[in-house]
């Protein structure tokens, strides 16, 4: 039985955010049960039909604690009974602060959960208000500071940079505030402006002020800097950890495992073929125990697809691709397929190797998919 990673998708939030472009929204009760249902039938239908050891479980969203203890505990209830967890599986979930009540707490500390990843992105107000989140700082603290009493060992906390009207020196106080906390995980992301999005059509009608692109790098660069200073390393563009705390879950996306999906529009990987379900909640409701019905296949890789994902997956993390692997997997060297590409970014100090590995430098991963681009077979 192979090892496989499990993503569990909810679609619900209380809030739609300003940048939001995930698949989310809000919902009644009705609807939230409902969606249980059908989800624990997905779930029994999927782990007969694809046999698997689970490694690692997340459970994202949306905001999975807008369902209640009870239900996210059936939920969990549903994967164990009928899935082989392993012993030492990594199981995370997403939480948004001023979400989590003691009923929630209670599933978390007496459950499977070893991990939680806490949405918080801003220490200041008035970005929190310009993102359209939905609690304070003091709400996050309570939050933060009630996991921890309920025993979890092992916490992420977003953060985001780039932010309207957002100075340097703000980013540095959110940084140094949150790294005396001793989170376990640090997820720091630059704001990226997604289409269908509030923020889109305010940045079309230039109606955000954001840093320039200058500012945006040097943000990125003390990310880096100031938690190196606290050894919270960073393993990924926009991840840093303590030692022995990297997500194990997200290493899987970028490191080829099989992962499956379940869930309103999850995605699945699985052996070379990769899957998506419905965005229809409708038909996810009424299908959601027929996989040829919520499930699409949006493609078989090919060798030089497969390739390509290698790449660009792998050069995400910061130790960057093992050449004598994917020298094997391809039964060719990669110097030999990509040439050109591979002798001018060690040239203009966008690659390096390093150690076996080949990597992006940070002047690399300032330009990262101009270099991303230039390994497109057959452009």
């Amino acid at each position: 039985m192979n090892n496989f990673s499990l993503y569990i998708h909810i679609p619900f939030c209380i809030k739609k955010c300003s940048y939001c472009d995930f698949l989310s929204f809000p919902s009644t009760e009705k609807v939230k049960e409902e969606y249980i249902d059908a989800l624990c039938n997905e779930i029994k239908t999927v782990s007969i039909h694809q046999k698997a050891a689970i490694s690692t479980i997340f459970i994202g969203g949306g905001t999975p604690t807008v369902l209640t203890g009870k239900q996210l505990k059936r939920i969990v209830d549903c994967i164990y009974e009928y899935y082989y967890v392993l012993k030492d599986c990594e199981v995370s979930i997403e939480v948004n602060p001023k979400t989590l009540d003691d009923e929630k707490l209670e599933f978390i500390k007496n459950g499977p959960i070893n991990r939680v990843s806490i949405g918080l992105q801003s220490i200041f107000e008035h970005h929190l208000k310009t993102l359209s989140r939905i609690h304070t700082y003091k709400d996050f603290l309570s939050t933060y500071n009630s996991l921890r009493m309920a025993g979890i060992c092992n916490i992420n906390i977003d953060l985001m940079f780039g932010l309207p009207n957002q100075t340097f020196s703000e980013w540095k106080e959110t940084l140094e505030t949150i790294v005396k906390l001793k989170p376990e995980h640090i997820s720091a992301y630059g704001l990226i402006i997604e289409e269908g999005t509030a923020f889109f059509e305010m940045y079309e009608n230039n109606e955000l002020i954001l840093p320039d692109e200058n500012l945006e790098r040097e943000m990125y660069y003390l990310t880096d800097d100031l938690l190196k200073e606290q050894n919270i390393l960073q393993y990924e563009i926009s991840n840093y950890s303590l030692e022995g705390f990297e997500s194990k879950h997200n290493l899987a996306y970028w490191t080829d495992v099989n992962y499956i999906g379940l869930g309103l529009g999850a995605s699945s990987y699985i052996y070379g073929f990769r899957y998506t379900n419905t965005n229809s909640m409708d038909i996810y409701l009424e299908h959601s125990s027929n996989i040829e019905i919520i499930r699409e296949l949006v493609c078989k890789s090919s060798k030089s697809k497969r390739m390509e994902e290698a790449i660009f997956l792998g050069l995400r993390l910061t130790k960057g691709i093992k050449l004598a692997s994917f020298n094997k997997a391809f039964n060719n060297p990669f110097e030999n397929i990509y040439k050109v590409s591979y002798d001018k970014h060690i040239t203009n100090n966008c690659l390096e190797v390093n150690d076996g590995y080949l990597r992006l430098t940070r002047k690399g991963i300032d330009v990262s998919n101009q270099v991303f681009s230039d390994f497109i077979l057959g452009k």
